[in-house]
């Protein structure tokens, strides 16, 4: 009977003994389930968190806006230049005088400037006077109220858009105003308003050497009073073009196509629709005006060119007064959209 009891009392401390082992290694493996699981929920989160971050961060910079600046190089003697603009088609402009320029050298200066969300800039310069009134102004020298350009650099001389340094620094100065003095570009000193009147002996600009009492004929060829300008005896034509470029030029000959302008010829104007462009050119009577565009890329083999419809080497020629031309042809009129 007491061997009995032992028997069982053993039996009963083995199995405690045994139940007690096994909650043991259970509470480990949770315990160890759920060290797994915080590691899985700071890696998830960290993860996340971080991934997020970065990508928001990125998203507040407006890449289009960055990359929609125009370089403006702007030639003039003026002592501090502005320069005065509009991003959304000159409906809205800076506060005068506008931006102040940067100079670069020999009477060259820069300013970088955003086109906005038009992508189209449209800007003239004033020297910073004390208001607008009294300010001077460097206009187009076509008349237009201001230079347009959708291009990302720009050198403005001659009151003229160029797209480089070299075509700007390769024309002559005096053909147009570079100071924004003469608005015709036809006085190099200034001493003529008019332009008319070489030596300024003739105040109306009517009779270049005063031998002609009425001023009807500068230099007795005229026959029929028809003679175009009176003071240079060259005629005069206005040329434009329909063309996407963000600059144009005319190529054209002086004497019926054997001699022609330097390359890549005069700038043209935009004639601020976003699609016309127009130059005035003048040439000796006795010939018509050859001629064709490019777009005034560097070199001369790499530009764009626009030639007569069919005809891809030949080139425009016309005797009349102002043309239009688009698609390749040329007419009098302005075509139709």
């Amino acid at each position: 009977m007491k061997s009995r009891n032992k028997f069982f009392i053993i039996a009963i401390i083995f199995v405690m003994a045994l139940g007690f082992c096994l909650s043991c290694s259970d509470d480990a493996e949770e315990d160890d389930i759920d060290e797994g699981g915080e590691g899985e929920g700071e890696g998830e989160g960290e993860g996340e968190g971080e991934g997020e971050g970065e990508g928001e961060g990125d998203g507040d910079v407006d890449y289009e806006v960055m990359g929609n600046a125009s370089v403006v190089h702007f030639y003039s003697d003026f002592a501090e230049p502005y320069i005065y603009y509009s991003t959304d088609g000159g409906n809205n402009w800076v506060t005068f005088p506008g931006l102040a320029m940067e100079t670069e050298e020999s009477q060259w200066w820069q300013v970088e400037v955003n086109r906005g969300s038009t992508g189209q800039l449209h800007f003239v310069f004033n020297d910073g006077g004390e208001d607008q009134e009294s300010a001077q102004w460097y206009k187009p020298s076509n008349g237009d109220d201001n230079f347009v350009t959708t291009a990302d650099e720009i050198w403005v001389k001659n009151n003229l858009i160029y797209p480089t340094r070299e075509s700007a620094d390769n024309t002559a100065d005096g053909d147009d105003d570079p100071d924004g003095d003469d608005p015709d570009g036809d006085d190099p000193d200034g001493d003529d308003a008019d332009g008319d009147d070489v030596d300024g002996d003739d105040v109306d600009g009517d009779d270049v050497d005063g031998d002609d009492v009425d001023g009807d004929d500068v230099d007795g060829d005229e026959v029929d009073g028809d003679e175009v300008d009176g003071d240079t005896g060259m005629k005069s034509y206005r040329v434009h073009l329909s063309s996407g470029w963000t600059s144009a030029y005319i190529y054209y000959s002086y004497d019926g196509g054997t001699t022609w302008t330097p390359y890549p010829g005069v700038a043209m104007t935009s004639e601020n629709d976003g699609l016309w462009w127009m130059v005035d050119v003048e040439i000796d009577p006795a010939y018509s005006l050859s001629f064709v565009f490019d777009n005034g890329v560097t070199p001369q083999e790499s530009a764009d060119w626009h030639n007569p419809f069919g005809d891809p080497s030949g080139n425009f020629e016309t005797s009349d007064a102002e043309v239009w031309v688009k698609d390749g042809y040329m007419t009098t009129t302005k075509p139709a959209k």
